[in-house]
């Protein structure tokens, strides 16, 4: 008596597979690619915000380093506080290639007389810096590091000499010597007889640099008028020792943030249009800052690797299991496995 083949739900039980189950329409991979916040345990969330911000920073003290190791100072910038090396003759919004209320001016280290060129040689030779002949430096008024440093234009070098008890003055560049009861006079620096005897300042009592700032409100070098040090003496020539450096570029208007902060004058003194370009820099930056935070959640998220590309033989494996599953959904004979047909082709007689 034959049995009758198993239905196909018995057969599915006893084929060892498991039952087949739908992929829910909540899962992953099957909803759509709309805009999802951003995990923030993930690189494409908070993490890469932090990234941003961390490679910003590490930019920042990576400039700031070799500005150190190219001046030789720390710290290498110094702030323009005042506007006495500001030139009238600039009107321009930018005031770029000058040195205004505000900058933060480079300071590179000087060694020796011969790394600084004075407005004098500089004419000559027609070097340049910030608008003008020679270089700028930054000095401590008679080498007291207790005050503020002053930034001005070194205009000449003078040699202090006494003979037979007569002091000389003479200037690098200048044809022919002063004596202190006269004092030195140079109308294309400015000078008007510094060093004279009895004057306020008396006469100069060392070897040094006339400064000066390039500003129409300074009417002669620094070693005239009545500029003192911190302990009220009159400022005397600039010596060697006496300076920090020279300065080497600039990054206009960043400055007058600090100024403004602080609260001090030289933020009501400094021109509009340096106000002006720090508060658009300012916006800048914070623009950036919010494009950054924000970026995350406007680009939609990308499916993980592995979700999207099968792993190797993945595929293979599918299509085997579903050939073995078609084979096990046929009916079996009761009388035992099929007989092999011959390799000619041929039936085998049926027995009678």
């Amino acid at each position: 008596m034959s049995q009758r083949p198993p239905t196909r739900n018995a057969r599915r039980k006893g084929s060892g597979h498991p039952p087949s189950t739908k992929r829910s329409d909540s899962s992953p991979s099957s909803a759509g690619k709309g805009l999802a916040p951003p995990d923030p345990g993930n690189e494409g969330g908070g993490l890469a915000l932090y990234r941003d911000v961390g490679l910003a920073l590490g930019i920042v003290f990576i400039l700031f380093l070799a500005a150190y190791f190219y001046a030789g100072n720390w710290p290498p910038v110094v702030l323009i506080e005042s506007g006495s090396m500001e030139h009238s003759d600039d009107d321009s919004t930018l005031r770029t290639g000058t040195i205004d209320t505000g900058d933060l001016v480079l300071v590179k280290k000087v060694d020796e007389r011969d790394d600084i060129i004075t407005y004098l040689m500089g004419r000559k030779s027609g070097h340049k810096t910030y608008g003008d002949y020679g270089d700028v430096i930054v000095y401590h008024k008679n080498g007291l590091e207790g005050g503020t440093p002053v930034i001005h234009r070194a205009m000449a070098w003078v040699d202090v000499d006494n003979e037979l008890g007569e002091t000389v003055y003479r200037v690098e560049g200048y044809p022919h010597d002063f004596s202190a009861s006269e004092g030195i006079t140079i109308p294309d620096i400015d000078a008007k007889e510094v060093g004279k005897t009895g004057s306020q300042h008396g006469e100069l009592k060392w070897s040094g640099y006339l400064t000066k700032g390039d500003s129409d409100g300074n009417s002669d070098v620094d070693q005239k008028p009545a500029l003192f040090d911190i302990e009220q003496r009159p400022v005397q020539p600039v010596k060697v020792d006496f300076i920090i450096g020279k300065a080497r570029g600039e990054i206009p208007w960043m400055g007058m943030l600090k100024l403004c902060l602080t609260g001090q004058p030289g933020c009501e003194k400094a021109p509009s249009s340096q106000k002006t370009m720090m508060m658009s820099v300012i916006g800048v930056i914070v623009v950036v800052l919010i494009i950054l935070a924000i970026l995350p959640y406007l680009v939609p998220q990308r499916e993980d690797e592995d979700d999207r590309k099968p792993r190797q033989g993945q595929g293979k494996r599918k299509r085997h299991a579903s050939h073995l599953r078609q084979g096990s959904d046929r009916p079996r004979s009761s009388k035992g496995p099929p007989k092999k047909r011959p390799r000619s082709g041929r039936r085998p007689p049926r027995g009678r």
